[in-house]
C-alpha cells in the first residue's frame, strides 16, 4: 500500500493549516496501518511518500483567501519526481519515501530543532510572503464544491519546477546510502567533538 502525504505533514506552515492537518493524518493513517499489517503478519507492506512543493494544478484551483493566488514554498519539483517514487516504492517496499530535498530539510529542521524551524518561517516573512504568487485571486473559484478544471498532471509554474531530484535519487531510493551518510555525519560530530 502506497500513501501520498506531503513533507507538510510532517511540518505544518502557516496558511496552509487544513492541508498540513490532512498531510499530517495520512502521514497517522499509514504509520498506524503499517503496525498494524505487520502485527496480523499480513504480508502487506506500507509506504508514505512525502513530497517537496510540486508543480501540480493545486495551486492553479485552491480556494484562497490571500487576495491572490496562492503559490508552492521553493523549491518545486516536476510531477515525475513523485510518480516515480511511486513506481520505486511498488517495486521496492520501503518505510517512507521524501521527495526532495526541500521536503527532507524541512522535516529534518523539525526534527533537531523545531523552535529554529518556527524562526526560519517567521524571519522576513518568509513563511508567509513565499506563498503568495504575483497572479489575481479569481474570487469564488475553487475546487471545494466542485472539481476544477485541471486537464494536466502539471500546474502554471513549470517554469520554476525542477527537473532533477538528486537528494531522492541518491538517498531514498537507496537506504544503505543515507545509513552510511548519517553514521559518517555522527561520527564526525563525535571526533569533532573529542577535538575540543
Amino acid at each position: 500500500m502506497i500513501g501520498i502525504a506531503s513533507g507538510l505533514g510532517s511540518r505544518a506552515v502557516p496558511l496552509q493549516a487544513p492541508y498540513c492537518a490532512a498531510k499530517a493524518g495520512v502521514i497517522g493513517l499509514m504509520d498506524a496501518l503499517r503496525v498494524e499489517l505487520e502485527h496480523a503478519r499480513a504480508g502487506i507492506r506500507v509506504t508514505t511518500i512525502l513530497p517537496s512543493s510540486i508543480n501540480t494544478p493545486l495551486f492553479d484551483n485552491a480556494s484562497s483567501k490571500l487576495g491572490v493566488r496562492p503559490a508552492p514554498i521553493p523549491p518545486v519539483y516536476r510531477p515525475e519526481a513523485v510518480a516515480d517514487a511511486i513506481l520505486y516504492a511498488a517495486e521496492h517496499p520501503v518505510r517512507d519515501i521524501v521527495v526532495g530535498g526541500g521536503a527532507k530539510a524541512l522535516t529534518l529542521t523539525q526534527r533537531l530543532a523545531p523552535r529554529l524551524t518556527d524562526r526560519m518561517l517567521l524571519f522576513a516573512g518568509q513563511g508567509f510572503t513565499r506563498q503568495r504568487s504575483d497572479r489575481a485571486d479569481a474570487i469564488g473559484r475553487g475546487n471545494v464544491f466542485e472539481p476544477g478544471k485541471a486537464n494536466a498532471a502539471t500546474g502554471s509554474y513549470g517554469r520554476f519546477a525542477l527537473r532533477g531530484y538528486i537528494y531522492t535519487r541518491l538517498l531514498e531510493y537507496h537506504p544503505n546510502r543515507r545509513r552510511a551518510l548519517v553514521a559518517g555525519l555522527v561520527a564526525g560530530a563525535l571526533a569533532a567533538r573529542r577535538r575540543r
